[in-house]
């Protein structure tokens, strides 16, 4: 049996702009694009993975742990809009947040 799913932890960086949150809180990341019916994809909410200093205490970052279904209970391929789009991120990508 194949493995079902593929996990990444992802990294923001937030730069100068502000943008607190505390442990448990979840933010909602936009994926780009627009869906079948040509409308701008919905936010999708994670939760945050990092501390409230962030992942790196003294930047302005925060970490998400992100997990991709790659196939059903019936071993039926899946795309999921936002998973796929968090975990195919490279570094530098620019990510809109929501929070």
């Amino acid at each position: 049996m194949g493995r079902d799913y593929d996990t990444h932890h992802v990294v923001l960086d937030f730069g100068n702009t502000p943008f607190p949150v505390l442990e448990g809180q979840s933010i909602g990341i936009i994926p780009p694009g627009t869906d079948v019916n040509g409308r701008a994809h919905y936010p999708r909410q994670y939760s945050v993975a990092s501390p409230r200093n962030g992942e790196r205490p003294g930047y302005n970052n925060l970490s998400l742990t992100v997990k991709r279904v790659l196939e059903d209970h019936q071993g039926n391929p899946v795309r999921g809009v936002g998973s796929n789009y968090m975990c195919d991120l490279k570094v530098g990508d620019a990510v809109q947040v929501i929070g």
